[in-house]
């Protein structure tokens, strides 16, 4: 628990802007059904747009209201909404910003979205990415996280980097999992938090990568696979097999672990096999794996090995 907590910042994407390079804030208070969080007019929002209507609007803030006003009754708030088009330097005068504002009384918040639209055992490798590289605070790959904002993941994280603060993680959910449905379309959350510790354990490097069966035009399947397919791991490369299986591999200290995501390919256009065409390709090749140091998830489409070392 913190022991003061005077002011609060939230920043997360700006879900509804036709212009996402811009960093939007409102100075005017927010109104729950019993009480008022006023703004700290004292933060510096100088060169940011003020848009009340736009944040009003936005999930990303108010969603977080009614826990933050119960824990923290009494501290001011400064809500920024942060386009996703925004590059480091265009982050700059904001970190800054923030880096002078936020103090031991200050509570940081990104209010952020993980992974969005894929299957729930691809969400699961996108997340392993990104969990490792808020881990180790690797700002480059936190950039390049398949979630709502790596501009808000950045900057918290720097913050921390820059405060010498550890991460932990405290639940991390996939409402695929949750609906235990292989083939919807999932959301992933993490519930996490950066503080000062005495001792720091360095996590063991986790790798992803996603191997193609062919090659795949990016830009004719954002309506099929959707742009989110394309990014989120260390590595993707092509690698032919006779299933048309797209891959993702994720090798721990003690285990790797790889999903299978069988495609249909027509012309350019390439899209996921669901149900249970999808299940019976996945049944076929796993049942002529004869490996018994392998585990096999035919309703998941896993397979897990013991790493070598």
């Amino acid at each position: 628990m913190r022991p003061i907590t005077k002011k609060i910042v939230i920043i997360g994407p700006d879900h509804f802007s036709i212009n996402q390079k811009q960093i939007s804030f409102t100075d005017t208070p927010w109104s729950l059904s019993d009480s008022q969080i006023p703004y700290d007019r004292s933060f510096d929002s100088s060169g940011i747009t003020g848009n009340d209507r736009l944040l009003k609007n936005d999930h990303t803030i108010y969603n977080l209201l009614p826990d933050l006003k119960k824990f923290f009754p009494r501290a001011t708030l400064v809500p920024i909404l942060i386009g996703q088009k925004l590059s480091p330097s265009d982050l700059e005068p904001l970190y800054q910003k923030i880096n002078n504002y936020c103090h031991f009384d200050c509570l940081l918040i990104a209010s952020v979205d993980f992974s969005h639209y894929l299957p729930a055992s691809l969400a699961e490798v996108h997340d392993a990415f990104t969990l490792s590289a808020l881990q180790s605070l690797n700002l480059n790959k936190i950039l390049s996280s398949e979630v709502d904002s790596p501009q808000s993941l950045y900057l918290v994280s720097r913050f921390a980097k820059d405060k010498k603060l550890s991460f932990s993680i405290s639940n991390h959910t996939n409402s695929g999992v949750i609906l235990k449905n292989p083939d919807i379309e999932t959301t992933t959350h993490f519930f996490a938090s950066f503080s000062k510790k005495f001792i720091s354990l360095e996590k063991p490097p986790v790798s992803t990568k996603l191997e193609l069966p062919f090659s795949i035009d990016r830009s004719r399947n954002l309506n099929t696979l959707g742009d989110r397919f394309f990014y989120g791991v260390d590595d993707i490369s092509t690698v032919s097999n006779s299933n048309n299986f797209a891959v993702t591999v994720t090798k721990s200290e003690n285990t790797t672990t790889q999903a299978f995501f069988p495609l249909l390919k027509v012309g350019d256009t390439v899209s996921f096999i669901r149900g249970d065409a999808k299940t019976a390709l996945i049944k076929n090749y796993f049942d002529s794996i004869i490996d018994p140091s392998v585990t096999k998830d035919h309703f998941w489409g896993t397979l897990t090995y013991e790493s070598k070392n």
